[in-house]
């Protein structure tokens, strides 16, 4: 019984610790994005920080395409051991290098048939090919993961961001613009993936990382059912803040553009713990499938941590807008208010997610996160013409607490067949 106890306090140890260590990882990686938007706000106005959310929202939209739930298979698979982790970064990576050219012509060619100006369809091209060496860094720092080792992805991270800040504002300094930002991304995810290389040769000396395009559809089709939670909510965050972008002015869209991102900001934070939950949860519905309390205590604890954080927001909103940004942007006050309110939803529907996906029921998980995905993009297109902007900005709350409920009754649903198993 003591020996119980003892392992259950290390997995718990080793829970917190991770879990701190992807918090660090999200903050560096959200702090750095938000100064990068406050340093456009501040020297380049609403107009290029109208483009510049635009390029950022268009091409993330990509990311599902080139991750297609590949990273959180490499998580899992090395959680359970050696070969089929080794197996699973070489699918990984053969896909990216093979598809990342065409996504990356579909990023431009999306944007140039939007009507997009020529110097926004070079940034594209710039932060698209970041995108991808960021997508191939993603499935080396996912090793970490997979083996509850994030202190790498916190160090990766960090050093990603702090250099993607430093030389963003260069570039701004220097009036390069635009173009000098995107060349930024370009630069610091070319690092990124470089830097991750050379962890993941010390840590798991044992792999044998191979890089040539090829393609396992199998593979590819078992990882698409694996795709996070982040993919599918931020994918509806961008694609309401296009929907935006589309048919309101250049000073309206900047405006939401700064909502939509601490939106995103925010459910990146509040749910950091997600990708720790993966192979902690993983592991323990493999051994002990005592699931309940652990998802519990989880869930009150992000819901509690996210409702705490917008009440922050509805209250210092107006105060740190204007420090921040400058009296210019008063006016997205409002939005960045009524946007914080799809935390709360986002994170619970996070959380039941990953918990489909450690009890091996990927395929209903993806079914219903890509209908919140495609009926949120629907309704706010209808929020568009009935409300304009700011009936955009209601899909995403309304629907998360929708689909936050059906998620949670499809976990307790399965915990409840789980008992009846162990009982038979």
């Amino acid at each position: 019984m003591t020996c119980s106890f003892c392992f259950a306090d290390k997995m718990a140890s080793r829970f917190w610790h991770n879990a701190f260590y992807l918090t660090v990882e999200k903050g560096a990686h959200l702090l750095g994005g938000l100064l990068l938007m406050v340093g456009v706000a501040r020297w380049m106005g609403e107009q290029v920080l109208g483009q510049y959310a635009f390029v950022i929202s268009w091409t993330a939209l990509f990311v599902p395409a080139l991750d297609m739930g590949l990273n959180n298979r490499i998580i899992k698979q090395v959680a359970i051991g050696d070969v089929v982790g080794e197996q699973a970064v070489h699918d990984a990576m053969g896909f990216k290098l093979l598809v990342g050219p065409i996504v990356l012509g579909l990023m431009v060619a999306g944007a140039w048939a939007m009507g997009k100006p020529a110097e926004i369809l070079v940034a594209v091209l710039l932060v698209g090919g970041s995108t991808l060496a960021m997508s191939l860094g993603d499935a080396l720092n996912a090793i970490f993961k997979g083996l509850q080792r994030s202190g790498y992805s916190a160090l990766l991270l960090v050093g990603l961001n702090g250099a993607l800040l430093v030389l963003g504002l260069a570039g701004m300094a220097f009036g390069i613009g635009l173009i000098g930002i995107a060349g930024a991304y370009l630069v610091c995810r070319v690092g990124y993936w470089g830097a991750g290389m050379g962890f993941a040769s010390r840590v798991v000396s044992t792999y044998r990382l191979r890089f040539r395009p090829t393609v396992q559809w199998e593979r590819v089709i078992q990882g698409v059912y694996l795709l996070p939670t982040p993919y599918f909510l931020g994918a509806l965050l961008h694609l309401n803040f296009i929907t935006t972008d589309l048919f309101v002015s250049d000073p309206v869209s900047a405006h939401f553009a700064i909502g939509y991102r601490l939106a995103a900001a925010l459910f990146v934070l509040g749910g950091a713990s997600l990708e720790v939950f993966l192979p902690s949860l993983t592991e323990r519905f493999q051994t002990a499938r005592d699931l309940k309390p652990v998802l519990f205590r989880g869930g009150m604890a992000f819901l509690g941590l996210t409702i705490l954080g917008v009440v922050i927001v509805q209250v210092a909103a107006e105060t740190v807008t204007i420090w921040v940004f400058g009296q210019a942007y008063l006016a997205a006050v409002e939005p960045i208010r009524l946007l914080a309110w799809t935390v709360p939803p986002f994170v619970l529907c996070g959380l039941a997610h990953t918990a489909l996906l450690a009890m091996d029921r990927e395929r209903k998980g993806f079914g219903v996160m890509l209908g919140l995905v495609g009926l949120g993009f629907v309704v706010g297109g209808i929020g568009m013409f009935l409300g304009g902007a700011y009936g955009v900005a209601l899909a995403p709350t309304g629907l998360g607490c929708v689909f936050a409920c059906v998620l949670w009754g499809m976990v307790w649903q399965e915990l409840r067949e789980i008992d009846d198993t162990d009982l038979g």
